[in-house]
């Protein structure tokens, strides 16, 4: 689901690593039987996933949270999409509001980015997102929980260095390093 919340209706809370929402209209996604919500906005320098061996510049991960009643076969789910800087154009209108608001925030201070909209998002990554990769992983932050169903875009979308500039300073490299597949199936969707 999409919808067209203003964020300036959301709280969020930038930790250094994430935008925590906390918004009850947020998107949902129903994967596996399961209704999920979006609950955070992590961004990550350089990007976690590979593609092809490479890494890319960053990485804008969206985390859903299991929502209501029913079966939920998984903890979370994270969509994943990673932004090249060697790529034509510059950054989706999203990235650079999260990348303005990120340098002048603390991990107690609350900042609303006024203008921002869920469909904004939708509109920026859905063509990237019409393929994609999706594996079982886990959380890349501690305690690294598992049962997290990942789904990470094929196609990487354009980012600018000022951005970028802008998470690396407040956040450094604040990646997780590569880790092996440990048996894992990854599937293609194309």
């Amino acid at each position: 689901g999409g919808g067209s919340v203003p964020a300036a209706t959301l709280e969020e809370v930038y930790g250094g690593h994430s935008f925590e929402l906390e918004h009850l209209g947020a998107p949902t996604l129903f994967v596996d039987g399961g209704s999920y919500a979006l609950r955070r906005i992590q961004t990550r320098t350089p990007a976690e996933h590979m593609l092809d061996g490479r890494r890319y510049a960053l990485e804008v991960q969206l985390l859903h949270e299991p929502e209501g009643a029913g079966p939920h076969g998984h903890r979370a789910v994270g969509v994943s999409v990673l932004f090249d800087q060697e790529l034509e154009g510059g950054s989706p209108g999203f990235v650079s509001k999260l990348a303005s608001v990120a340098p002048d925030a603390t991990r107690v201070a609350r900042r609303l980015v006024k203008d921002l909209t869920f469909s904004e998002i939708a509109a920026a990554l859905g063509q990237s997102l019409k393929e994609y990769y999706r594996y079982p992983g886990s959380l890349t932050t501690p305690p690294c929980t598992e049962g997290i169903a990942w789904f990470v875009a094929r196609r990487p979308l354009p980012v600018g260095e000022e951005d970028v500039r802008r998470f690396r300073m407040t956040e450094g490299d604040n990646a997780r390093p590569p880790q092996p597949l440990n048996g894992r199936t990854v599937e293609v969707i194309a």
